[in-house]
């Protein structure tokens, strides 16, 4: 807390003003017992040994007190650390608090959006009176257009803010700051002269700007020019580079493969798919056929296909047919569309 920290520094000035004193009353009584014992045997001690005595003395004291300095000092400086550690500790979990308040809030929008777009997009059974049974969205109710609304607020705001970026990268290039000839209302501009080169305009002009400031004014637009504004405009349309994953190189398990086993393995059978057709008219569908008496009838088509759903390779067991194995036996894997025993590889 700031207010014990300023607590405790008072405390300590008082401390040190306390033990300064007190050495200082201490000085001044030796000082005085000196004098005293020199008073009484003024008579044995010399002016010169007098005065080496007292610079000694002083010296001494000196040092001493030098040194009470020195550890007073590293003592402040210490606490001047930790305290100035502790703010920064403190200033970490602020800003720490902050931010959780605020990834939680989004936390909430982002729930609540999702719980709306749910409900928006909940269809509701229908049953008509010939026991039709439909399925069609409904209008949604107030708490969810309530949402919605608070939805496109944010989705406005983001598009503000985004234009308030532009605005500042179009006023830091174009600020007054940078170009004070320019935008001087002592040196004004003449807009009847040539504009400047179509490569210094290139280069300086924004590329939001590039296209009013070209075609703005009435003078024809330069060859040049035209190629120049034709190459940004490919560059816009030209879409990013696709830059290729690195895709790891088929290799085999050579320890896993048996040539031994290779004339062993059972040879499949193309055989016919069966299953049904999704699309009804499939089976509706007619197809004129002749008979042995010259008569014309009509009979499904789907009967005049020996395969109409397509063969593919199995095995015919005592349980029907099985499809080809999808693991690799003794190394090798049968495809089962060609029906061919290959080398198993991985990639």
């Amino acid at each position: 807390n700031e207010k014990e920290v300023e607590l405790f520094d008072k405390n300590l000035a008082i401390e040190a003003l306390e033990v300064t004193n007190l050495d200082q009353a201490a000085t001044i009584a030796t000082l005085q017992a000196h004098l005293d014992h020199a008073s009484v045997d003024v008579e044995t001690v010399t002016a010169p040994e007098l005065d080496n005595f007292e610079v000694q003395y002083w010296r001494s004291a000196h040092s001493q007190q030098e040194e009470k300095f020195r550890v007073l000092y590293s003592h402040c400086q210490s606490l001047a650390s930790e305290r100035d550690k502790l703010e920064d500790y403190c200033s970490a979990l602020s800003t720490c608090e902050a931010k959780t308040k605020e990834l939680f809030n989004q936390q909430q929008v982002l729930t609540k959006s999702l719980l709306a777009l749910v409900k928006r997009e909940k269809k509701t059974k229908f049953i008509e009176g010939s026991n039709t049974l439909h399925y069609a969205v409904t209008e949604p109710m107030p708490v969810v257009r309530d949402e919605m609304a608070s939805a496109m607020g944010r989705i406005r705001e983001e598009e503000i803010n985004r234009l308030a970026d532009v605005v500042n990268v179009l006023a830091a290039k174009y600020s007054p700051s940078r170009h004070t000839l320019r935008y001087d209302s002592s040196f004004p501009t003449n807009d009847s002269e040539p504009r400047s080169g179509p490569k210094q305009m290139f280069s300086w002009v924004h590329e939001e700007m590039l296209a009013m400031w070209v075609y703005v004014l009435e003078e024809e637009v330069t060859p040049e020019e035209e190629e120049l504004y034709n190459k940004l405009l490919e560059k816009q349309l030209r879409p990013a580079p696709i830059s290729s994953p690195h895709l790891p190189k088929a290799s085999v398990n050579w320890n896993r493969l048996d040539p031994g086993q290779f004339r062993n393995l059972p040879s499949p059978s193309e055989l016919p798919v069966s299953g049904c057709s999704p699309d009804p008219n499939f089976y509706s569908e007619m197809k004129p056929q002749q008979t042995q008496f010259g008569s014309l009838v009509y009979i499904p088509k789907w009967e005049t296909y020996i395969c109409p759903f397509g063969r593919l390779f199995g095995f015919i067991t005592n349980m029907g047919v099985v499809s080809v194995p999808d693991q690799p036996v003794h190394g090798y894997r049968c495809c089962e569309k060609t029906g061919v025993w290959m080398i198993d590889a991985r990639g």
